[in-house]
């Protein structure tokens, strides 16, 4: 499960996703759509740790990412995830 609650990040301190919340159960299916400049990829990159988060929390299996390297990060999401 991924767990995001009030998330705020974004490139250069300048936040571009403000105040996000979003659940996605394991084995759910899930599409994030919009258009060119909409934040789709920044978000992910908070998601999976590429980009640092300015404030709020993101949780892979009720492990927050914070607390994790990149390496871990992404061996949670394969192991949990997929």
């Amino acid at each position: 499960m991924i767990d995001v609650q009030k998330l705020v990040g974004g490139y250069d301190h300048s936040p571009i996703i403000k105040g996000l919340d979003l659940k996605i159960e394991k084995g759910e299916f899930f599409a994030l759509l919009g258009p060119n400049g909409s934040g789709k990829t920044t978000l992910f990159k908070l998601i999976t740790g590429q980009l640092p988060i300015i404030s709020g929390k993101v949780s892979i299996c009720g492990k927050e990412i914070s607390s994790l390297s990149k390496l871990d990060v992404t061996k949670e999401i394969k192991l949990h995830l997929f």
